[in-house]
């Protein structure tokens, strides 16, 4: 992550979508359109700048970080879900929050550079928890919905606990970034 003003809000991205299915429409039709977006499918990774860049700040330019509010942030989240069915979306794959105290910028502030920050971990898990029954709401609300949620906090999780399961260039990149080696 170099800085927040490289990333485009998930708002502004639904808005360019919106500017395209426009665009689309003009150039497909609505039916064409429609039956094309109901058989797309929309990946978002969804909620790691929202935490991340709170905590980027606070290391970057150590100002006090604002409290995260989790049950706002999956009210927007839904919002804003809504309003890409509203747009002809049906079908979603969504990955979670990784363990945000355990990436390389985030252990290599911390004091022996090798273990995770569990509060950044815990926000993390408390978001990733907050997921399952806003899309299974959703899913209940909205006709034709349908989703997927990967667990990518488990599988990043793993990976940053063992490295070397995952192979020689995993301990190599480890190294590189965080300038230690956790052994195994």
């Amino acid at each position: 992550m170099q800085n927040d003003e490289a990333t485009i809000p998930f708002v502004y991205q639904v808005k360019n979508f919106n500017d395209t299915v426009s665009q689309m429409e003009a150039n497909l039709g609505h039916q064409k359109l429609s039956k094309l977006l109901a058989k797309s499918l929309f990946l978002i990774s969804i909620g790691t700048m929202d935490l991340s860049v709170n905590i980027w700040r606070v290391l970057r330019y150590s100002r006090k970080p604002s409290p995260f509010n989790i049950p706002y942030t999956l009210s927007s989240y839904k919002a804003i879900i809504m309003q890409l069915y509203g747009l002809g979306a049906r079908k979603f794959g969504i990955i979670n929050i990784q363990p945000l105290g355990c990436q390389p910028w985030m252990r290599k502030n911390l004091e022996n550079n090798v273990d995770c920050n569990d509060s950044m971990n815990s926000l993390a898990r408390e978001f990733n928890d907050g997921l399952k029954p806003l899309f299974s709401n959703l899913s209940s609300q909205l006709s034709g919905l349908s989703y997927s949620i990967a667990d990518f906090y488990a599988f990043s999780n793993a990976t940053f606990m063992n490295p070397r399961a995952y192979g020689k260039s995993i301990e190599i990149i480890e190294h590189f970034f965080c300038g230690w080696d956790r052994g195994s």
